[in-house]
């Protein structure tokens, strides 16, 4: 049965996540092919990741952590780093259908502009939505 889950990762201790656009860009990449049409919100964080996706939450969990891995391993050999990049495996949290939903995708949104005053919402380069009809949509 699709679920719709609230993924969110971060880095461990007061490392950071991405360092620059090359790598915003590179995680947003990982994340994309792995989890692909399934994204509904994003957001990347210096120092954390929210994405709002729709599937079976193993499934989930098991894709970004599978991308968060080869995120990790090219951003140590981009930064001369070592060691794990993530403080804790991808925590799920289920978002029921509706106004939760809604609630869900509004808060990763918001997340980067509380943080980013400056940044509009249409020119942040750090989170999206996936247009287009989905089931979660016509719940």
């Amino acid at each position: 049965m699709s679920t719709l889950s609230h993924l969110n990762a971060g880095a461990r201790g007061a490392d950071r996540l991405v360092r620059d656009d090359r790598d915003r860009f590179r995680l947003l990449q990982c994340v994309t092919r792995a989890l692909g049409k399934r994204v509904l919100a994003y957001c990347i964080m210096d120092t954390h990741l929210h994405v709002v996706a729709e599937g079976r939450t193993d499934e989930l969990v098991a894709a970004l952590r599978l991308a968060l891995r080869g995120y990790a391993r090219t951003f140590n050999a981009r930064h001369a780093s070592e060691g794990p990049l993530l403080r804790r495996p991808v925590q799920p949290i289920p978002v029921p259908r509706g106004v939760e939903l809604a609630r869900a995708i509004h808060y990763v949104h918001k997340n980067p502009l509380d943080t980013h005053p400056l940044w509009s919402r249409a020119r942040s380069p750090t989170s999206g939505a996936v247009p287009g009809p989905s089931s979660a949509s016509r719940a």
